[in-house]
């Protein structure tokens, strides 16, 4: 965001808000004379000040005196006192500084001192003092304003410092007036705060007080001069702000004060100065140009919009009192770049020579409190932009160069506007965008496989103040961060490790919307196996432009944060004000591999989230595939603090709630379930048709064969399968599930084909080691002797257990075979490893436990463990 002022100037940030009074000990007022007092006196009076247990720094005195003469021209005097308490302390009070602009302000003076806790004084000196050029925060931003800086001598813990630091101005930053805000509190405890203001009767100064009941303005008037005291006893360091808050509602105890006689002249004063500057007939044959062959009011503001996107870039050059005054358009064309009011002025040139008219507007961007409305002063703003009244009215922001026509930053809307023209009495709000022009619509397309994971297609169409951020972040298709995020966002989104392609619209073509385009493969969200097809949505990310903290319960909020509360928070009464209301919507595509169809949808869902909604529509196309549209609209952006509470609640439960599933079965499996044999046959004849060569369909069908009873042909399918495909985990694993079967479809009975069986799981264990599957259902396979007895005479125990021990425990538990290795163990004869097994796991196999003790040690041991057991667990499963 550009600065049209120089806010160290107009405001001074002293303080955290928050404001209230301390123990009652520390009240009172600090007597002593400045850069006069003796050590002796200045340690005495600072001992008498009681301070909080970790308090690093105390303030002990701070005032700020503005005396203004006719012109404007403003002496400030900032005067401070303070004691350091701690080493930290000590490293972050140990310097003085202070900025200024030659351009309206003589050179300033700074002086200090430092005493110690033997009463010896240590003043500044002189020669460690710097004067260089400041570094401004932004860095495309180019000034002549300065920094003093030096070094305070001798600080350490007991020490303190008194500083005086003294600025007068040589013109006045704004003959039409100019408003301060200024802060009472800190991060540190004051025990004494004085702001004075003085002026000549012929100045308008008005004030007003935000947060400070206890202030009372003493108001006097001696020989046409005017002077206003406000004072505040002790002060504790303040807490941070609540986030979120509405703009009119301050944040911090603040007193602003102002030298405006109306906003009307301010208005008037500054939009003399556009005028003379905006001359339309400078730019009038680029303009013929850059309109030529469009027609209506919108085709030439958005070719100008365009051109000002492509040609300018947002750079700052501020030299002199190029802080507040623009550069003609002549030389923003010139140099191809200007901060945000020489964009505006220029975008204003340029708009009036189409014959469209329009005026620079000042506003202060962000989400800090907004303006005060009724004191007038330049020095409220930092931001310019464009005000084109009509039918609509037309707001464009210049320093936005991904904007396209009647979209503005979040920054900008809501925000309290000075159109810079004689006839603006007052201050207006620009227009806030409605929930359904801040919409993100995501086709998202889901091609789930014959076997395995899915491909997902997501295209993303961002509207409103989306559609500038997504142009910015995607402006350079090569980017190497972009595109590490983009895997990253596949695979929490997707599960998928696979970043196929991204693709997106032209960011800097502002005549087209713009849209992003990213293919994922191997998506496991959606899955297919021989009998299930799947997709699954999940709600998590549907609400992540919501503030995290209105993501989640009350007490996670808290435990995210990595500040652990001295006191409990109180519950809040303010309002919440979101960055922007908005519309987040999924349009699924959910395509069933062939062979499948849909099983019962999801049912459709209208839910009140608060103020916001949730709706969840699902619905069958001719097609086979499923459609499902899932939206969260925050429909406002104001919400009580009792609404907000209600939609952290609910957003966090359905952030926590179980994935959303669609479903899909075999549709011979579905004829099958319906009784209709002859037509699952078909079927399945059908789909073997379409792909000859493919194993996944002759794997369906011996599935279908042996449902059917007819194990022989199921084997003989399998069989098939696996001779199509050989290299094919699948086909064998499914095979040897076949093979467990007799002919007449019974498993593990004497006429299956263990052997079979087995040779075809070691073979699928060979071709996907990544399929733990196999490896457990291979183990149990081994458990059975060849009379179908599980555990029984001639069972292979000991290559069950090995089969077991090939897998980890966690790999075991999510195949859900956490406890077969110790009873294998046991039945293996291993009953030391057995009850080793069966103790380490959580809840233990208590019988498992005993049964090894028993055999191990004898009846009686095993009997004390039971007893013991029994103790400590007195519901036993059945051994």
């Amino acid at each position: 965001m550009s600065r049209l002022y120089r806010c160290a100037l107009l405001s001074i940030w002293l303080a955290i808000p928050g404001a209230k009074s301390v123990a009652a000990d520390n009240a009172g007022s600090w007597n002593i004379s400045r850069f006069t007092a003796d050590g002796a006196t200045l340690n005495r009076a600072a001992s008498a000040v009681n301070s909080k247990s970790g308090t690093d720094v105390i303030v002990l005195d701070e005032e700020d005196t503005y005396v203004f003469d006719a012109e404007g021209k403003a002496l400030h005097t900032h005067y401070l006192v303070y004691k350091v308490l701690t080493q930290k302390g000590a490293e972050g009070w140990d310097a003085i500084s202070l900025s200024w602009e030659p351009w309206h302000e003589e050179h300033p003076s700074i002086r200090a001192r430092v005493i110690t806790p033997d009463n010896a004084v240590h003043l500044l000196d002189a020669k460690t003092i710097t004067d260089a050029p400041a570094r401004d925060e932004d860095e495309k931003t180019y000034s002549d304003g300065r920094v003093l800086r030096g070094p305070l001598p001798a600080i350490a813990p007991g020490s303190i410092v008194e500083e005086e630091e003294v600025t007068k101005e040589s013109a006045p930053f704004f003959g039409a007036g100019v408003a301060v805000r200024y802060y009472f509190g800190g991060s540190a405890p004051i025990q004494q705060l004085k702001l004075v203001l003085e002026a000549p009767d012929s100045l308008p100064l008005h004030y007003s007080l935000e947060l400070l009941p206890d202030v009372k303005p003493e108001k006097s008037s001696t020989n046409g001069r005017v002077q206003v005291v406000f004072q505040q006893g002790s002060i504790d360091a303040l807490d941070d702000p609540e986030n979120y808050l509405p703009s009119e509602m301050p944040g911090r105890p603040h007193i602003t004060f102002s030298t405006g006689v109306s906003w009307q002249s301010i208005a008037e004063g500054y939009g003399r100065i556009i005028n003379e500057k905006a001359a339309p007939k400078d730019v009038q044959a680029l303009v013929n140009k850059v309109i030529s062959g469009k027609t209506t009011r919108e085709e030439k503001a958005s070719a100008i919009v365009q051109y000002l996107s492509r040609e300018i870039r947002y750079t700052g050059v501020e030299f002199g009192d190029a802080a507040i005054i623009p550069h003609a358009p002549a030389e923003t064309l010139q140099h191809k770049y200007g901060d945000c009011k020489d964009k505006a002025t220029l975008a204003v040139a340029m708009l009036q020579a189409a014959g469209i008219p329009s005026y620079v507007a000042l506003l202060n961007a962000g989400w800090r409190h907004d303006v005060e409305p009724e004191l007038s002063g330049i020095g409220q703003f930092d931001h310019a932009i464009v005000y084109a009244p009509g039918s609509p009215d037309l707001w464009i922001d210049p320093t936005d160069e991904y904007a396209r026509l009647g979209q503005l930053p979040r920054g900008d809307q809501g925000r309290l506007a000075l159109i810079a023209r004689a006839d603006s009495a007052k201050l207006i709000t620009i227009p806030e965008a409605s929930s359904q022009d801040n919409r993100i619509v995501e086709r998202r397309e889901f091609y789930l496989a014959e076997n395995g994971a899915a491909r997902a297609v997501e295209i993303t169409e961002p509207g409103g103040v989306f559609e500038s951020e997504f142009r910015s972040i995607y402006a350079d298709a090569d980017n190497k961060d972009n595109k590490n995020n983009l895997k990253s966002y596949v695979k929490e989104q997707y599960l998928s490790e696979k970043l196929i392609r991204m693709e997106r619209s032209d960011p800097a073509d502002l005549s087209k919307p713009f849209h992003l385009e990213i293919e994922a493969g191997e998506a496991k969200r959606g899955f297919t196996d021989l009998d299930t097809a799947v997709a699954a949505i999940r709600l998590e990310t549907l609400f992540y432009k919501l503030p995290t903290e209105l993501q989640e319960h009350e007490k996670e909020a808290s435990k995210s944060t990595d500040v652990v509360p001295e006191k409990p928070k109180k519950p809040r009464t303010a309002d919440y004000q979101l960055p922007m209301a908005f519309v987040y919507e999924w349009q699924y595509k959910i395509v069933p591999p062939m062979g499948f169809q849909a099983k019962p949808l999801p049912p459709n869902a209208n839910l009140a989230l608060g103020p916001a909604k949730l709706t969840k529509e699902f619905t069958l196309e001719k097609d086979g595939s499923v459609r499902a549209v899932v939206r969260f609209d925050t429909v406002k952006r104001r919400l009580t603090a009792s609404e907000a509470n209600e939609l952290k609640e609910k957003v966090a439960q359905l952030r926590e709630a179980s994935a959303i599933l669609v479903y899909f079965e075999p549709t011979t499996q579905a004829l099958m379930n319906q009784g209709k044999m002859r037509e699952a046959f078909d079927a399945s004849r059908e789909f073997i048709a379409h792909h000859p060569k493919e194993a996944v369909h002759h794997l369906q069908r011996a599935k279908l064969l042996l449902a059917a009873g007819m194990g022989g042909a199921a084997r003989e399918e399998a069989r098939a399968a696996v001779k199509l495909e050989p290299g094919s985990a699948l086909a064998e694993k499914t095979l040897a599930e076949i093979l467990e079967y007799d002919l007449a479809g019974r498993q593990y009975r004497r006429g299956s084909d263990y052997a079979g069986a087995e040779a075809a799981f070691r073979a699928g264990e060979k071709l996907d080691p990544e399929d733990k599957e196999i490896s457990g259902n291979l183990a149990i396979l081994l458990e059975y002797n060849r009379d179908g007895e599980r555990d029984g005479p001639g069972a292979k125990m000991k290559e069950a257990v090995a089969e077991y021990q090939r897998l980890k425990e966690s790999e075991l538990a999510k195949i859900g075979l956490k406890n077969n290795l110790a009873f294998a163990l046991f039945y293996a004869g291993d009953f030391a490893a057995a009850k080793k097994s069966a103790e380490n796991l959580n809840p233990q196999l208590n019988a498992v436990i005993v049964a090894s003790e028993t055999a191990l040690n004898g009846v009686e041991a095993g009997m004390t463990e039971d007893e013991k057991e029994l103790e400590t667990n007195p519901i036993k499963s059945p051994f």
